[in-house]
């Protein structure tokens, strides 16, 4: 059960990196707030941090699988680990709301309606 164990605190640094990774593409995303940009900058950028924060959902949720199958074999619940997963999870979200919002914006504009 230790070898689970360090899986999982190892899978859980890789989800780290992920993210680190998604704010990087997420900071090139607000680069093009300041100037004028190719569509095709856009479409590369907008589509690479969208698979970037599915990514890090999906290994997320394999990471909680893998803590619960701990938790039934060994008794022992990774609290921290699963906190820190959510967290982590909360901030992906937050960042494919704003791009969400940005492309909505961007590409539909805001309609008044009388």
């Amino acid at each position: 059960m230790l070898r689970l164990r360090r899986i999982v605190r190892f899978s859980s640094r890789v989800q780290s990196f992920i993210i680190i990774l998604a704010f990087f593409v997420f900071n090139l995303f607000l680069v093009q707030l300041r100037g004028l940009i190719t569509p095709q900058y856009y479409t590369f950028i907008s589509n690479g941090l969208i698979f970037l924060i599915y990514l890090g959902f999906i290994y997320g949720a394999l990471i909680i699988l893998l803590t619960l199958l701990l938790w039934a074999v060994s008794s022992v619940f990774l609290w921290g680990e699963v906190i820190r997963i959510l967290v982590k999870c909360f901030l992906l979200a937050l960042i494919l709301t704003f791009v969400s919002l940005f492309t909505t914006l961007t590409q539909g504009g805001i309609v008044l309606t009388i």
